[in-house]
């Protein structure tokens, strides 16, 4: 017989620590990104990025990064890597996470933000636009990082990207 059962938990929303780091590589799922995350944080550290999760029980299930240095000369941040852990997704996380991002940009002067959707996720870029935001280009962008075993991996995301004003509620 089948059973089923609601189960409640407390999400919380804080910045990264560096004990969360291998946790952020989601037992392996991320592990060759290991250098990225790295860097995010090292950025983080300076002041130039913030790395915000979503935590259950301390463990990261999901995260956003927010770039507040690339275009703040035009009031702009940037948000990337958004993900939540896989069984969490449609839970909520993701739109949380880009609110509180929002808001972070708001604290700091920004009245613009802009993310990507990859081009073969468009299940992403229909979040983003019940989320308010617009398609405003489309890009190529080059990634490159080595792997925990020094492999080097260089390839393209495709994406389209979308900006929110965030002056309008």
């Amino acid at each position: 017989m089948a059973r089923s059962c609601r189960l409640r938990v407390r999400v919380e929303f804080r910045l990264a620590r560096e004990d969360d780091l291998a946790a952020l590589e989601w037992f392996g799922e991320f592990s060759s990104q290991r250098e990225l995350i790295a860097d995010a944080f090292a950025r983080q550290q300076r002041g130039e990025l913030l790395m915000l999760l979503a935590t259950i029980g301390g463990f990261p299930v999901g995260q956003i990064w927010i770039d507040l240095v690339r275009r703040q000369h035009e009031q702009v941040g940037i948000l990337y890597a958004l993900r939540v852990f896989f069984f969490l997704r449609g839970s909520g996380i993701g739109r949380v996470l880009v609110r509180a991002a929002e808001m972070e940009l708001r604290k700091r002067g920004f009245t613009t933000a802009e993310i990507g959707a990859e081009k073969d996720n468009p299940r992403a870029r229909a979040l983003y636009e019940r989320l308010g935001y617009t398609v405003n280009s489309e890009r190529s962008d080059p990634l490159a990082y080595r792997t925990p075993d020094g492999r080097w991996v260089e390839t393209t995301v495709d994406q389209w990207i979308l900006t929110r004003n965030l002056l309008r509620r």
